[in-house]
């Protein structure tokens, strides 16, 4: 009895299994076709083992005949597996199907292929040329700030030289001695040596006051306005005189020649300074009318140029030798440094700059000034 059950459920389960189909989708090239439906046999059931026998307490009934006893089916011999199918590439684009069975990812960005290395997955960013304008900006900027810096040195070596002014007490007469860097200013019956800065160096007395000095080959040549006589002071304390046949408002000296001018005159007179065993003599060269000039000061410079203040007009002038008088050249006015009343004393020349020696009338202290040659306004001769 137990037997013919467990046939019968088996039956029944075959049955159910032969009855079910596999649907698989086509995976190439996004057609829809389905697989074809392969039926699924159960394998045959394992050997049941057979139940020990009861004990039957009452007595054998008669078995039924052999035709009506029900022979068990035999399993249906095992169906082939069908044959593997080549899935397509993971590289292929994917189907609709494919989008139904295995959705896409939600995460953003590429995934590169499995032939690229990760290391090489972003490419590099091409560089952008630059225009060609951008690669002359340096230069040009360059070129700019050359063409300043320039500019500026040139107004640095150009530009004029800061006033100096140096109260000198009551001073009549100054000498610049370029060899040693210093002034000498005769204030009185005393020469005092004083720095560029007006730092009093040293003092020494003087025999008489002097009205003009002039230093040359180390002597200290002076005028004192009074006398038809100029005086030419050694370092070792010898004395010269030199006798005029004027009295001197003005001595310039330079070498072997002596320039003066005559006091409240208008003349320029040359002379050459002559030493023998006899002693030293002066000889007359040659005398220049200044034309209506009256100098207070003069000096000459190493291009021949004559640079004379005129004591009436308060100006500078710009002189040249030419066919035996002198030519007026340019002239710039001192007044603004001399003052309405002030009166112009002495006046000296180095490089480009000029010392000019005032005594306002509202005190008794002379102020030395000294003043680039580029700051003043000149005028050209007419």
């Amino acid at each position: 009895m137990a037997q013919d059950e467990f046939e019968q459920l088996l039956e029944r389960c075959s049955e159910r299994l032969s009855g079910i189909t596999l649907s698989v989708p086509a995976l190439e090239g996004g057609s829809t076709r389905r697989t074809p439906v392969y039926s699924l046999s159960p394998a045959p059931p394992p050997p049941v083992p057979a139940a020990p026998p009861e004990p039957a307490p009452e007595a054998p009934q008669p078995a039924p005949p052999a035709a009506a006893r029900r022979e068990p089916e035999a399993p249906p011999a095992p169906q082939p597996r069908p044959a593997a199918i080549a899935l397509p590439p993971l590289t292929s684009a994917p189907t609709r199907d494919e989008d139904e069975v295995f959705p896409p990812s939600r995460v953003g960005g590429r995934t590169p292929p499995p032939s690229v290395p990760l290391w090489r997955a972003r490419p590099a960013p091409t560089p952008v040329p630059r225009p060609e304008t951008s690669r002359r900006l340096p230069a040009v900027a360059a070129a700019a700030a050359l063409a300043a810096a320039g500019t500026f040195g040139l107004w640095l070596a150009r530009r004029p030289a800061a006033d100096l002014v140096i109260e000198v007490g009551d001073a009549d007469a100054i000498a610049v001695r370029a060899e040693k860097g210093d002034l000498l200013v005769a204030e009185g019956k005393e020469l005092v040596d004083l720095s560029h800065d007006g730092l009093t160096l040293e003092r020494r007395p003087l025999d008489s006051p002097i009205d003009s000095l002039c230093w040359n080959q180390g002597s200290l040549w002076s005028a004192d306005g009074r006398t038809a006589a100029v005086v030419e002071r050694g370092e070792g304390g010898r004395t010269t005189v030199f006798r005029l046949n004027h009295v001197p408002g003005a001595i310039y000296v330079n070498g072997r020649y002596l320039w003066t001018s005559e006091k409240d005159g208008h003349a320029l007179h040359q002379f050459l300074i002559s030493r023998s065993i006899l002693g030293a003599m002066l000889q007359p060269i040659d005398s220049f009318d200044l034309n209506e000039l009256s100098p207070e000061g003069f000096t000459l410079d190493d291009d021949g140029i004559l640079w004379l203040a005129d004591g009436p007009t308060r100006r500078l002038f710009r002189l040249r030798l030419e066919n035996g008088s002198f030519k007026r050249l340019s002239s710039a006015p001192l007044s603004p440094f001399v003052g309405p009343q002030g009166k112009l004393q002495d006046l000296t020349i180095e490089r480009d700059a000029v010392w000019i020696l005032t005594k306002p009338a509202e005190s008794r202290n002379a102020v030395l000034r000294r003043l680039s040659l580029s700051r003043l306004d000149w005028t050209a001769a007419s």
